[in-house]
């Protein structure tokens, strides 16, 4: 072969290669870059930009743990989690900043659909899959979602507690639970959702998860799905939220080719705080279409088993966050609280009994946590505190003191806006839209075992539009909902110059609370201006546009 015929198989050999399909290079390896960078002793790290595809270690896809003052540039930087598992741990961190990080699923953890086919009796919905959405997993049925096929949000809140059938790897049966028997509004051809997980060695919900961590700041940082809450912080001071967005990824630049846009963002709440000492602040922050509510703040109740002078048994909803020295206060199953007293001495104490089982099981909390709760404290009080048995217990000190929600986007959710239990802070400046319960809610929930009674707050200069329920709600309850808190279970609360869209009367309930100031807040319906509908029952101190409103005992 001469040499000049070589060459030009060599030249058409490169040509043929240049337009070879061939594989994209490999990931690098985003938890090596950061770490390596970390032991070179770097406090200000920048991440190339690109995408990351990312494979799960002991469950989480990435892990920024132990570290302070150090500062983390992810612009443009994407980060793709290959399971339906957690997509971030930030665990015992101080002085952490985060930015501009984006994080997705490939394959995402819901599927969607069209509904084909509805029974006579309108409980079983066949289901076609809509092509590139996930057809393997463990398909769950927590919140099966429908949407109106003209504008694509909810027509529905959502149905709970459902039955799946696998027909074929893109046909699903689901039946609803008999209470639906000939009732819902849903429609052939009306487009759905419902969660769908794949995780090969175990799931760990949640996409970013924040623990025992101080000043840590999340700016400008994308959640376009993840397989339970968005982010999440457990026992955290002073987190910084700059910026954050929880938004349904548009069709334009999605990861793969669908047949149709995606109905949800994620699976439940966008933004989650429990047990701050101090309290998160979110900033500028958006959340829509996501599977529950925007944003919840709250401590955690624990069930009083029993109780001796000042000897408590007590049973954890989760983990035990109750310490020796804590603050603490109670509330008693008419949803009656009981003074301020401090724990002497906290230790754990011998299993639940078979009559305490069974017990359990006739309260009126989620299943979740009659199944999961097990653990049992003895709690020593400094004076003896007469309660009855199925009081509730939570430390004041762990209150998510001081927090704030400021100029903040909020919207087509199934459930709450924000749903507050937290003291000393402020909500105004945001815009709050199409909530399919209540926009703002603020109260103890005995359900969920989420604490507590809320003392100063004030919520002002919002925007809340085609609230489905009441624009804002401040309310407490006893354990069977029957008994209304008396006042002073809430305290100084203020609600000025709100202004409330097309929603249903009342615009306003208020209940619980002593010290209620309510100010220049305006209703619209339709367009035209109408008097904001109040009802207020079992509140003292009442003002409304400065003057004194009576009593409603």
């Amino acid at each position: 072969m001469t040499q000049k015929l070589y060459g030009l198989l060599i030249f058409l050999s490169l040509i043929s290669q240049a337009f070879a399909q061939t594989p994209p290079p490999p990931t690098p390896n985003l938890q090596k870059f950061i770490d390596d960078r970390l032991a070179a002793g770097e406090s200000r790290i920048v991440i190339p930009p690109g995408r990351y595809h990312t494979i799960p270690q002991k469950n989480v896809h990435l892990r920024l743990e132990n570290l302070k003052d150090i500062e983390l540039i992810a612009d443009g930087v994407e980060l793709v989690c290959t399971e339906t598992t957690r997509a971030l741990n930030i665990h015992q961190c101080q002085n952490l900043t985060l930015q501009g990080l984006t994080i997705d699923y490939d394959p995402l953890p819901f599927t969607q659909g069209t509904i084909t086919h509805i029974s006579d009796d309108r409980l079983t919905h066949d289901i076609t899959l809509s092509s590139g959405y996930p057809t393997n997993g463990k398909i769950l049925a927590h919140k099966y979602e429908i949407y109106r096929n003209d504008t694509r949000t909810l027509r529905f809140g959502s149905y709970h507690g459902c039955e799946v059938l696998r027909i074929s790897p893109n046909k699903l049966r689901i039946t609803k639970p008999q209470r639906w028997k000939n009732k819902g509004a849903e429609q052939v051809g009306d487009p759905i959702v419902i969660e769908c997980l794949q995780a090969k060695k175990g799931h760990l919900p949640h996409a970013i998860s924040l623990k025992d961590s101080k000043n840590v700041t999340l700016s400008s940082v994308t959640l376009f799905s993840s397989p339970m809450f968005g982010f999440i912080e457990n026992d955290c001071s002073k987190t910084t939220y700059l910026k954050c967005r929880v938004d349904r990824r548009p069709l334009s630049n999605d990861l793969k080719k669908r047949a149709s846009a995606r109905l949800r963002s994620l699976n439940a709440d966008a933004f989650h705080s429990y047990n701050a000492p101090i309290g998160p602040r979110y900033l500028q922050c958006s959340a829509q279409f996501q599977g529950d509510d925007c944003i919840a703040i709250n401590s955690e109740f624990h069930l009083i088993l029993n109780h001796q002078q000042n000897n408590l048994r007590v049973l954890a909803r989760r983990h035990m966050n109750l310490q020796k020295g804590d603050p603490v206060m109670f509330l008693d199953d008419r949803g009656i609280p009981h003074p301020l007293t401090t724990i002497k001495n906290i230790q754990p104490h011998h299993p639940l009994t078979d009559p305490e089982k069974q017990w359990i099981q006739t309260l009126p909390l989620s299943q979740k946590f009659k199944s999961s709760m097990r653990s049992t404290f003895l709690v020593t009080l400094d004076a003896p505190r007469p309660l009855p048995k199925d009081s509730l217990i939570y430390a004041t000190n762990k209150m998510a003191e001081g927090f704030q929600i400021i100029d903040g986007s909020f919207a087509q959710t199934r459930s709450r806006g924000l749903l507050i239990q937290a003291n000393n802070g402020i909500i105004k400046n945001n815009k709050i839209n199409a909530c399919h319960a209540e926009s703002i809610k603020v109260a103890p929930e005995f359900w969920w075992l989420a604490a507590g009674p809320v003392n100063q707050l004030v919520i002002a200069n919002n925007e809340i539009s085609n609230s489905a329920r009441e624009a804002i709600q401040i309310t407490s309850h006893g354990a069977k909902r029957t008994d209304i808190s008396p006042p002073g279970t809430h305290n100084a609360i203020t609600i000025s110059n709100n202004t409330i869209l097309d929603s249903p009367p009342p615009h306003i309930y208020a209940t619980s609370t002593a010290e209620l100031t309510l100010k220049n807040n305006r209703a619209k319906k339709n367009g035209n201006h109408i008097p904001p509908v109040l009802e207020i029952k079992r509140c003292s101190g009442v003002s409304v546009d400065g003057k004194p409103f009576p009593p409603q005992l």
